[in-house]
């Protein structure tokens, strides 16, 4: 069967082992393949290179400051995506936690492969058509990131389980993949309750029962789908099998409990800058950071001159940091943020609330990361709520200065 054009999107029936062979046509097109493997008892993002690479019968479990990997119980062939997120996002790729400025002095390292990234989730989709934003907006350019961006593959993957921490549905963000392709990303109004919409994707993949469902959504998804029923001839999908997705993508949304009030949340944030209810965080918070590490669209960076022995070369490493960080906001010999209390409220604010007047977008995906990896379990859903639900009375009036 010949493969349907992006504009159709009509889903195709394949083998579990085509997904093994779009790996390996991914890497004879000169990609480097980017994927889910289990690394430290968790699910992270790494190089693969085969079906064997993939957590395959694995799945977690998750809630405040608590994640666990658990076996499935065996079944052929084995489940691939039966897990939610780790602590890993595509950011780690697209924007490094450490790189080289360009610099007049040193040399340039040779073009890096192409990125082919295999099993983002709706949410994370949004997330880098945030960061989008952030590195390619009209305002400011990142070269280095517009060029990884630039060549990016997608094979996007449907949730099929969701996790305790997960409010992607209060963020319009997933637990759905878009159904069609959408070359560049949008955002809404802040006063709504679809903050942000997601990216596009190549190729997106819904993992039932036995068979896979797969989607064409780009001209290069096209492309590569080509080479691959060549190997995998396409069968079209049934009645039933469209049936078993949408009854699958309907239980996961139902499952999802926790929730975010988005309606007029940055007005309602802003009006509590001198809230009590930060001390309380405050009191809880360690400032590790640890949310902004695992955040999929956190951008602060610090830069440092680097210097060798000789100091004859000097160069400029860009390595990713955090508010949360006391030096973070160090100016004319004091830092601004000074208290675990500003900071934490400089996060929170600016993520749910001052990204708006940024980036026309919410800074937040839903994605429950900073929930789970909480050491101390802060659930930003759970305070945002203490926020917004107790009385206007208890603030004095908003200081943008401490905002």
């Amino acid at each position: 069967m010949t493969a349907t054009t992006p504009t159709t999107n009509q889903p195709l029936r394949i083998p579990q082992q085509a997904i093994n062979s779009l790996i390996h046509i991914l890497e004879q097109s000169g990609f480097r393949v980017i994927g889910p493997t289990i690394d430290q008892h968790a699910i992270t993002y790494n190089d693969i290179h085969s079906l064997n690479d993939l957590p395959q019968n694995w799945t977690d479990t998750q809630a405040p400051g608590l994640y666990q990997l658990s076996a499935l119980p065996n079944s052929s062939p084995p489940k691939l995506f039966q897990y939610n997120l780790g602590p890993h996002s595509w950011k780690k790729f697209l924007f490094p936690p450490e790189s080289d400025l360009p610099s007049l002095n040193r040399p340039q390292p040779p073009p890096e492969k192409p990125l082919a990234i295999l099993g983002a989730r709706a949410c994370e989709l949004a997330a880098i058509a945030i960061q989008d934003r952030v590195f390619m907006g009209e305002q400011f350019q990142d070269s280095q990131y517009a060029l990884r961006r630039k060549d990016l593959f997608v094979i996007a993957v449907q949730c099929t389980t969701a996790a305790e921490t997960c409010f992607c549905t209060s963020m319009n963000t997933g637990p759905q993949l878009p159904p069609t392709y959408n070359s560049a990303p949008s955002c809404s109004d802040p006063n709504s309750k679809t903050p942000t919409q997601p990216t596009s994707y190549d190729l997106a993949i819904t993992e039932l029962g036995d068979s896979y469902l797969l989607r064409i959504g780009s001209p290069q998804g096209q492309r590569i789908a080509n080479q691959l029923q060549l190997a995998h001839p396409f069968e079209p999908s049934t009645p039933a099998e469209l049936e078993e997705e949408h009854r699958t993508i309907d239980e996961v949304r139902r499952s999802i409990r926790k929730s975010l009030p988005t309606e007029n949340l940055r007005e309602n944030l802003l009006a509590r800058l001198q809230h009590p209810h930060w001390d309380d965080v405050a009191a809880r918070c360690l400032s590790c950071a640890n949310c902004t590490m695992v955040c999929p669209t956190c951008f602060c960076s610090s830069v440092d001159d680097v210097h060798d022995l000789t100091d004859e070369t000097i160069y400029r490493k860009r390595r990713w940091d955090s508010c949360f960080n006391p030096d973070f906001s160090h100016t004319s010999g004091a830092a601004v943020r000074d208290s675990i209390r500003s900071r934490y409220r400089q996060w929170l604010t600016h993520k749910l609330a001052t990204w708006f007047d940024q980036f026309d977008t919410s800074g937040c995906v839903g994605c429950g990361r900073c929930i789970t990896w909480c050491p101390v379990g802060i659930d930003l859903t759970v305070e945002v709520a203490k926020l917004i639900e107790s009385p206007l009375e208890l603030s004095s009036a908003p200081d943008s200065r401490q905002a």
